[in-house]
């Protein structure tokens, strides 16, 4: 899915749910399938923020039974935010219910 303004919120449901297989069908081009729903979120959040324009900025939040801001201050796209974000997504587990009150 493009990105398209100048600033995003990104919001990952990080439930319980989301170790479940992606939906079938669900493909990655020149990529195997990920193992989990949480696993491709990640993927494509990688992609979408590679993806944006230098000049946009973005936020990442999550949520499962309570919210969680993960960048307080917008981050510019780039080689260093790309890194810290890949690290950041690696330490994202999944637990919890789902409380889709408290993502919005």
């Amino acid at each position: 899915v493009p990105v398209t303004g100048s600033s995003i919120a990104f919001l990952i449901d990080t439930s319980s749910s989301m170790d479940e297989a992606p939906t079938p069908g669900f493909e990655l081009p020149g990529r195997p399938t990920p193992p989990t729903r949480l696993a491709a979120a990640k993927e494509q959040l990688l992609q979408a923020v590679q993806a944006m324009p230098k000049e946009s900025q973005f936020r990442l939040l999550t949520f499962a039974d309570r919210a969680h801001v993960w960048t307080p201050e917008p981050i510019r796209p780039g080689r260093r935010s790309n890194r810290d974000l890949t690290e950041l997504l690696t330490r994202l587990q999944s637990a919890g219910g789902t409380n889709l009150y408290e993502g919005l």
